[in-house]
């Protein structure tokens, strides 16, 4: 599953050196607090050497992003082979379905250092090191108490739900244990390393029973509905007001890639499709090239956008970036509405797939939400109503708007009698008109609901 996956999930283990993927990978260790979700941002990849653990010691891997934390025995302490802590998250925004990942590598800490001292790694040599990357430990979170069956839905049926086993129920979140032999062919590890490798896999079920549970934490929940604007310069040094850039489109895509990340390119040829496939409903792709420090690496980035085809807008890297998001990995896309506002939670990673796609649909739920009517009033009393009418009181259909709490932004759209219902907590909220339909001018106000259910009516001007 692993093999499959290596574009779906952000976080990567070596690979970040040897291929280019991914940002600084952290190695696990013993800690008191989460570990942070956050990664590198540096312009460079680069690997944190292995710090070895101590003989008896459990290692305790905290997934807080996935909610769980495991505790793997003491026999996972200096090994012969490598551990790696692959990271987690949810497999896609909104999905609801949440992966942690460990793997084991069947070579020594002395000849991966070797390795990740190469300024360039035989081909041969990297796909043989690649076929000792083992899957060891996946654990897959499924929340709104929905089956494996939503996890193979997420991932485009790469998931199988024969692989599938549940070990715990915390609430409304399922959590299973999944192992692909199929997806794990031992045949290239040496003698001791299988050895070893099958003996640690034998441990990692009863280990799981013993891992704590709890809600994932969204680490990226605080940055939607925040500013994203910023000022740069195109490759060739033009400036670039990204203000100017927004206003243009109801939703643009931001890519942050980098010319050492694998995924980042391989995507860029789906992504100049992307740009083109969404035109049609007024969005746009851009892309921020993260290590534009240099005239090299700037020569290796128009070179790798000629390569693939792209004819989007690609800028330096702005100098508030840092400020706008702390990036995790790489890949990292962000989706901002025409005031400069993020709309949605960032896509971390490249998708597996069909990209177009992947990207397309969750651009336009952000874009259109779910059409949402309060045409039985009764049904919406526990709930915001938002009215959109014209300036002669007729109700306005299609209006997509967003709801939005400190934390997070929800899209929805008007049915045919102008309105759009909010099913969320009583609390503070602020309206914006995403996308008036054609016929009438943008609205750029931000208008306040009451902090108790009710109704707040706007009126969009013809034009």
């Amino acid at each position: 599953m692993r093999k499959k996956l290596s574009m779906v999930l952000a976080a990567v283990m070596l690979v970040s050196a040897l291929t280019g993927c991914g940002a600084k990978k952290t190695e696990p260790s013993a800690v008191d607090e989460p570990t942070p979700a956050a990664g590198e941002t540096s312009s460079a990849p680069a690997v944190s050497e292995p710090e070895p653990a101590q003989s008896g010691d459990t290692e305790e891997y905290v997934f807080d992003d996935a909610g769980i934390t495991v505790y793997l025995p003491a026999e996972f302490n200096n090994t012969k082979g490598m551990i790696f802590d692959e990271g987690s998250g949810e497999l896609s925004p909104g999905s609801g379905v949440y992966y942690a990942m460990i793997t084991y590598l069947g070579i020594t800490e002395e000849y991966y250092n070797e390795l990740v001292a190469m300024d360039e790694i035989p081909e041969e040599e990297l796909n043989d090191v690649y076929s000792k990357w083992m899957d060891m430990i996946t654990v897959v979170a499924v929340n709104g108490g929905r089956g494996f069956e939503a996890a193979v839905e997420a991932s485009d049926g790469e998931f199988e739900a024969k692989n599938a086993s549940l070990i715990n129920n915390n609430g409304d979140i399922s959590y299973y244990s999944y192992y692909s032999a199929e997806d794990n062919d031992t045949s290239a590890l040496d003698p001791e390393f299988l050895e070893e490798y099958n003996k640690l896999l034998g441990m990692v079920q009863s280990a799981l029973q013993g891992s704590d549970f709890y809600e994932p934490v969204d680490h990226y929940a605080g940055l939607i509905g925040t500013d994203f604007t910023f000022e740069t310069t195109d490759l060739d040094g033009n400036p670039v007001n990204s203000e100017d850039i927004f206003n243009q489109h109801d939703l643009t895509m931001v890519n942050i890639w980098a010319t050492w990340c694998g995924p980042c390119i391989r995507e860029l040829p789906e992504l100049a499709e992307l740009n083109r496939d969404i035109a049609d409903i007024n969005c746009a792709v851009i892309g921020i090239l993260h290590d534009s420090d240099t005239e090299d690496t700037i020569a290796e980035g128009k070179r790798l956008m000629a390569e693939n085809g792209v004819d989007y807008l690609v800028v330096k890297c702005p100098e508030n970036l840092e400020e706008l998001i702390d990036l995790a990995a790489f890949p990292t896309s962000v989706f901002v509405d025409r005031r400069g506002v993020v709309a949605g939670s960032p896509y971390i990673g490249a998708p597996g797939g069909n990209v177009v796609q992947t990207y397309r649909a969750y651009i336009e739920r952000l874009l259109f939400g779910d059409t949402a009517s309060a045409a039985n009033p009764s049904a919406a009393d526990n709930a915001y109503q938002v009215c959109v009418v014209d300036t002669e009181g007729s109700p306005v259909e299609g209006v997509t708007v967003q709801f939005c709490s400190d934390s997070q932004c929800i899209t929805g759209k008007t049915g045919a009698d102008g309105i759009a219902v909010f099913d969320q907590p009583e609390g503070s909220y602020t309206v914006h008109i995403l996308k008036a339909p054609t016929g009438f001018a943008a609205d750029d106000t931000e208008y306040q609901a009451p902090e108790t259910y009710g109704r707040v009516t706007i009126t969009l001007k013809r034009g």
